[in-house]
């Protein structure tokens, strides 16, 4: 269960989490030109590639936060 502070979130609040986390991969997205999940990582030493890889580590947080309302829905 997703906690905050004392209590659970409600499922209004992790849909707006979820929404936020949203937001900004698709901004990371736009930044980074990429179209498709599937696309190669820049190269280690790119300046994007740091920011690619946020980009994945919220496509995996968003997965389980999603999974997670699904879950408790």
């Amino acid at each position: 269960s997703l906690f905050v502070g004392s209590g659970l979130m409600c499922i209004r609040e992790r849909i707006l989490v979820i929404k936020g986390l949203n937001i900004i991969r698709l901004v990371l997205g736009e930044e980074l030109d990429i179209d498709d999940d599937s696309q190669s990582p820049p190269a280690d030493d790119s300046n994007d590639y740091r920011l690619w890889m946020i980009f994945q580590y919220l496509g995996q947080l968003l997965f389980q936060c999603v999974e997670e309302l699904e879950r408790n829905f």
